[in-house]
C-alpha cells in the first residue's frame, strides 16, 4: 500500500482544506465473472404471491379480490442470498383501479421494490361495498404484503428435475 502526506494550504496563517486528486487505470484483463455461482438461483422467477393473493386463491374471506394475479417475474438473483419482504399500502378508485401504492416496508433492494410497485399499479381490484357505502364513495386504502424467500426458488428448481 502506498501513503502520501499532504502538506496543509495555509493562507494567513490558517490551515484552508483542499481537494486532492488521482486517475487511475482500471485493468479489467484478469476479472473473473462470477455470475456462475448464481447460475442455480437465477433459474428461478418469482411470481406475485402475496399474502392477499395466496387467501384469495384459497377462498378465504377477504377485503378487496385481485381481478388477475398481478404480473411481476422478479429474478431470483436480486434477493442476494436473503429473503424479502415487502410491505404496501394502496388506494383504490370507485372503478377498482389503483391510484397510489406507498411501501410501508421496504425489501432492501431498489429493484425488488420497484418492481413491486409497478406490478401493483397495473392491476385492478373488486372491493366488497356494503349497503352504506352503496351511495356513497370514499377513496379506500387497503393493504397487502409479499415475501420473497430463497427456499420457494430451490423447491421451485427441484421441482424442474
Amino acid at each position: 500500500m502506498v501513503r502520501f502526506k499532504v502538506k496543509p494550504y495555509t493562507k494567513n496563517g490558517k490551515a484552508i482544506p483542499i481537494v486532492g486528486y488521482q486517475t487511475f487505470t482500471l485493468n479489467m484483463d484478469n476479472a473473473q465473472d462470477n455470475t456462475q455461482g448464481h447460475a442455480q438461483l437465477s433459474e428461478c422467477i418469482l411470481a406475485f404471491n402475496s399474502k392477499h393473493w395466496i387467501k384469495q386463491t384459497q377462498d378465504k374471506s377477504v377485503a378487496f379480490r385481485y381481478v388477475q394475479q398481478p404480473q411481476l417475474a422478479l429474478d431470483s438473483a436480486l434477493l442476494k442470498n436473503k429473503d424479502r419482504t415487502v410491505k404496501f399500502k394502496f388506494k383504490v378508485d370507485q372503478q377498482g383501479n389503483v391510484k397510489r401504492v406507498k411501501l410501508t416496508q421496504l425489501s432492501g433492494v431498489n429493484a425488488i421494490d420497484q418492481q413491486v410497485i409497478q406490478a401493483v399499479e397495473q392491476v385492478q381490484v373488486q372491493v366488497k361495498r356494503s349497503y352504506r357505502t352503496l351511495w356513497t364513495f370514499k377513496p379506500r386504502s387497503f393493504n397487502d404484503q409479499i415475501q420473497f424467500k430463497i427456499n420457494d426458488c430451490n423447491e421451485f428448481n427441484h421441482q424442474l428435475k
